[in-house]
């Protein structure tokens, strides 16, 4: 289990980060944090994702928390319909 009282190491899941041996080498250098950005994707991709993080992390015996981040305000110009 993450101790969330602890300095945490965070990385966004994306193109650079999305290959097995990159999200290894990343676990294995003290990440314990995975963000997600729910902008984009489906549900179907970010549960992927997670699964995906989770058997490497399962695999090299270290814990990590996966994260899905919510799109926030926008300024936007215009008429809202």
């Amino acid at each position: 289990m993450i101790d969330f009282t602890k300095p945490q190491i965070w990385f966004t899941y994306g193109p650079g980060t999305s290959d097995d041996a990159m999200i290894e080498h990343l676990l294995r250098a003290g990440a314990n944090g995975v963000r997600t950005c729910f902008s984009y994707g489906t549900p179907d991709v970010h549960a992927d994702r997670a699964r995906q993080v989770r058997r490497i992390a399962h695999a090299i015996g270290v814990d990590v928390a996966v994260i899905g981040d919510l799109q926030g305000e926008k300024c936007r110009l215009g008429t809202i319909r």
